[in-house]
């Protein structure tokens, strides 16, 4: 992801589409996930118990065309519930406990 900070598209990815497995395992992005203070900052959404995820995907920087670089997680949207252990997990926490 160096150097691939030309934002081509964001999108609101669910557990169970095509591209979930991808995302759950992508870097955070400087403009959401990667900011913040407190003991889940920095950190990607919980891959155990995140439902919903928004994610941006970039091109390189100066470019701006052509093939997509890189994939980052911006937001925890939604959390799955209904799995154990992610009972008392919020968006806020990024789905952890």
């Amino acid at each position: 992801c160096i150097q691939c900070t030309c934002t081509a598209s964001v999108h609101r990815v669910v557990r169970g589409q095509p591209w979930f497995d991808f995302i759950q395992h992508a870097p955070t992005d400087f403009l959401g996930l990667m900011t913040g203070t407190g003991p889940y900052a920095g950190r990607n959404c919980n891959p155990r118990c995140a439902f919903t995820i928004l994610v941006a995907f970039y091109r390189k920087t100066g470019v701006c065309r052509g093939w997509l670089c890189c994939a980052r997680q911006r937001e925890c949207v939604n959390c799955d519930f209904r799995i154990g252990g992610c009972t008392t997990v919020s968006a806020a926490n990024r789905c952890y406990a």
